[in-house]
């Protein structure tokens, strides 16, 4: 009977040091299920949407956001730390964030959207996931040709029916 007391011990020391061993963080066990909380910015008040700070999106639209995205535009390709310093020195940090990711997703869109990008706005996930523009048109041209030949047919269904009666 004394004998199991030590590998008793010996186990319970055992899981006492695996519970104090860092954990990985717990997953959900649902693979859909959305993060709890989107990234925040370091302005409490600012609202985000995951990776996009709403606030400084926002103000991206202003006169002024306009003019930091131009200027952010014509440092795209340049070292990103000297272009990050050089509009730091006009512009608040979330506004400078906003307008040099804004002139990257403009930079990867134009590859889907051609001189287009230069005026749309871009999330990431969202330029991910659009469709070049070729191939919605051509998508588009089926689907126009699709309902032309539908209406012809129920065109025709509907003369038939009128000359049977």
């Amino acid at each position: 009977m004394t004998s199991r007391i030590p590998g008793l011990a010996g186990f319970l020391q055992l899981a006492a040091r695996e519970n104090d061993a860092p954990k990985s963080p717990r997953r959900s066990r649902r693979p859909h299920a959305l993060p709890k909380s989107p990234r925040r910015s370091r302005r409490p008040h600012a609202l985000t949407s995951y990776d996009v700070d709403l606030d400084a999106f926002t103000e991206l639209l202003t006169p002024r956001g306009l003019r930091a995205l131009a200027e952010a535009v014509e440092l795209t390709g340049a070292d990103p730390l000297a272009a990050a310093t050089k509009l730091r020195r006009t512009y608040d940090a979330a506004l400078t964030s906003a307008a040099l990711t804004q002139a990257g997703l403009r930079e990867r869109a134009r590859a889907k959207f051609g001189a287009d990008a230069e005026r749309m706005f871009f999330t990431p996930h969202g330029l991910e996931q659009s469709t070049r523009a070729e191939v919605a048109a051509h998508r588009a041209r089926r689907l126009t040709a699709a309902h032309v030949e539908e209406e012809g047919e129920e065109q025709r269904d509907h003369d038939r029916q009128q000359r049977q009666e």
